[in-house]
């Protein structure tokens, strides 16, 4: 029970111990600063993304149409850097769900998302407005053929038959076009466009 020469502790150390303390408190907050990044990242990437689709929302299609409008605008020094404004809708989706359940139209839904991804370029971006309204942005389109082309892309990926919950499923749907810069540079006025257009398809289907 006699605390030796040998047993005392070396005064060095606890210089150590001081000298660690900020080390120490400067990693751990480091930690916390990196934990609250992180979970701001998240909120701001749910804010910005369906929820049911994982597809950008109607907040980041804003975002993303102001800035390819100002690229396209003139006196912008970027040439050629045009692109296509497409609304879809899906045809008769109110009587999916009324028939088969909303468990079965978010099925749907998710279905179409993979669809419309598969049959766009890497480039281009596919955004869920609400509900079974979408909008496809084009990057890099320079005239009314290669939009229609485009279009008819997506329109080809879509006859497919596929398996949604056990049932085979061909998609009907509707679309309007607009072309920026030729109708307009202004991204709502372009995305009120391709919403008349597509509604105009629409009837009668």
């Amino acid at each position: 029970g006699v605390i030796g020469p040998d047993d005392r502790v070396n005064p060095a150390s606890g210089w150590i111990i001081f000298a660690s303390i900020p080390w120490i408190l400067g990693w751990t907050y480091g930690l916390a600063m990196a934990a609250n990044l992180r979970a701001q990242r998240t909120i701001e990437d749910m804010a910005q993304h369906d929820p049911l689709t994982g597809l950008p929302n109607r907040r980041l299609l804003a975002d993303a149409m102001e800035r390819m409008a100002e690229r396209s605008s003139p006196g912008s020094g970027a040439p050629g850097q045009g692109f296509g404004v497409v609304a879809l809708d899906v045809n008769g989706f109110k009587e999916i769900n009324d028939h088969y359940g909303h468990a079965f139209g978010d099925a749907a839904l998710v279905k179409l998302a993979e669809l419309l991804l598969r049959g766009l370029r890497p480039e281009d971006k596919v955004i869920r407005l609400g509900g079974d309204e979408f909008v496809l942005l084009l990057h890099g389109v320079t005239d009314r053929a290669d939009l229609e082309q485009l279009c008819g892309r997506v329109l080809k990926v879509l006859e497919m038959p596929v398996s949604v919950k056990g049932h085979v499923v061909r998609f009907s749907v509707s679309l309007g076009t607009s072309l920026c810069p030729d109708d307009s540079t202004d991204a709502e006025r372009l995305l009120a466009l391709a919403d008349q257009r597509m509604y105009a398809n629409k009837t009668g289907k």
